[in-house]
């Protein structure tokens, strides 16, 4: 058993403790499990507040719809939409409102180690249609090297940065992000391109 599978197993084992000892041993569960997870890539924290961020992030996409519109719609099936953040190309609202409330809710620099402080360069890996590519720009970053792999994605993505990509200050690039170069199947869903992704065939 390898040791990412040992780390699950004994988590689940704490879980099934807590729950027989009851709610007066939390803490001890939940300290138990952070050692456990201490230096994963999904932290005790994450975990912890997973549910009560997905509650929060429905409410503020409920008032980002309800502030934003779409302007136009073109025949190659892209869809131009007016939000509190700015106009950006999408194939779907139920995209661009998502990717806006991620951001609104600041998913990737709520911690100190992630913040973006003027003159960086950042690399936005799975850019979408670049609603953190515009955020990172606002925060001063001098050029985002933003990443897609998705055609349609990366066409609302050039159209939403068109004038930054002329300027220097986006580079695009249609191309996914691996630990090693090679080709990968990839499934490109347009009615839903949140669920866009590439399968190793392993």
């Amino acid at each position: 058993m390898t040791f990412s599978k040992r780390r699950w197993l004994a988590a689940i084992v704490l879980l099934a403790i807590g729950c027989f000892l009851g709610w007066k041993y939390r803490k001890v569960v939940l300290y138990s499990t952070f050692i456990l997870f201490r230096g994963s890539p999904c932290n005790v924290y994450d975990v912890a507040t997973a549910k009560a961020n997905l509650i929060t992030g429905d409410e503020v996409q409920d008032v980002l719809r309800s502030k934003s519109h779409r302007l136009q719609a073109d025949p190659a099936g892209y869809e131009l939409w007016e939000t509190p953040d700015g106009r950006y190309w999408d194939v779907s609202a139920h995209t661009v409102i998502s990717v806006l409330s991620e951001q609104a809710r600041d998913i990737y620099t709520n911690r100190p180690y992630q913040t973006i402080r003027p003159g960086d360069v950042v690399f936005d890996c799975g850019a979408s249609i670049g609603v953190f590519t515009r955020k990172a720009l606002k925060a001063g970053a001098s050029k985002v090297v933003a990443v897609e792999p998705s055609p349609d994605s990366f066409e609302c993505l050039r159209r939403n940065f068109a004038e930054e990509i002329r300027a220097g200050k986006v580079v695009a690039v249609r191309k996914g992000v691996f630990d090693h170069e090679g080709r990968l199947a990839f499934t490109d869903n347009r009615d839903g391109p949140m669920g866009n992704h590439g399968v190793w065939p392993y």
